[in-house]
């Protein structure tokens, strides 16, 4: 994503355009305006799947043990989450260093104005639920069937996404629709307190609510004044405005 998000940046700038970089996934967002320095080590389904069955027949905690005596930094950040032990593991094994000694931040790439777009939560609730019946009435159903029907297995990585993963006891006819349904809503809320979570660890962040009436107002205004501050960074090169900061601390 890092790789693609920074080729897609580069080209709006070459037609001289302003890049927008737009989505609720703090994770993704932040490895490309951050500058993460992430291990280039492409998946091995081999290692992967050796791994996989260690863990069904001695435990994640086996794995997390010997996750912890390699690279104890990268073991207290994967917990006992089975898949990213795994890939620390595997980067271990393919180059021999540590996960935690090939990951970082920085320098900042992009000089950024960085807005949040928070609501009152039950503004925020009742966006969700029309959101999800849009979803169902738009074919999300016959969607997520014909996948199955086109022989993508229930357990790929895509059918353990919000949407797909409620709607599979519905097709092994454990679950009625309608519960599926609030399921999905439900499921969609818990997903948003752990984003918000994610954003308020943001200083930079600039937070708007969307239900007052000059919201949009206000972002244009901000997004004018970041436009026509001086250049921090004549060179080109890329750095985080002092101006910006003064306003975001």
């Amino acid at each position: 994503f890092q790789d693609l998000a920074n080729a897609a940046i580069a080209g709006v700038i070459r037609r001289d355009h302003l890049p927008l970089l737009v989505g609720g996934t703090p994770l993704y967002i932040n490895a490309v305006i951050e500058g993460w320095r992430i291990p280039r080590v492409p998946p091995h389904p081999e290692i992967r799947s050796r791994l996989e069955t260690e863990a069904e027949n001695l435990g994640v905690e086996h794995l997390a043990a010997r996750l912890a005596a390699i690279d104890p930094v990268a073991a207290e950040r994967c917990g006992v989450n089975l898949r990213r032990i795994i890939r620390a593991l595997e980067i271990h094994e393919v180059t021999g260093e540590r996960m935690s000694d090939l990951e970082g931040k920085g320098p900042r790439p992009y000089d950024t104005l960085e807005i949040g777009l928070t609501a009152p939560r039950d503004w925020l609730h009742a966006a969700i639920d029309r959101r999800v019946d849009d979803q169902i009435a738009g074919g999300l159903v016959d969607e997520a069937r014909g996948l199955l029907d086109a022989g993508v297995s229930p357990d790929a990585p895509a059918f353990s996404s919000i949407g797909y993963r409620q709607l599979l006891p519905v097709f092994q006819d454990d679950m009625l629709l309608p519960d599926a349904i609030d399921r999905i809503k439900y499921d969609t809320r818990r997903y948003v307190r752990h984003q918000q979570t994610w954003l308020r660890a943001n200083k930079r962040l600039i937070r708007i609510d969307v239900a007052e009436p000059d919201w949009l107002e206000r972002a244009t205004e901000l997004t004018r004044a970041f436009l026509a501050a001086p250049d921090p960074d004549p060179s080109g090169r890329g750095m985080e405005s002092p101006d910006l900061q003064r306003e975001t601390l």
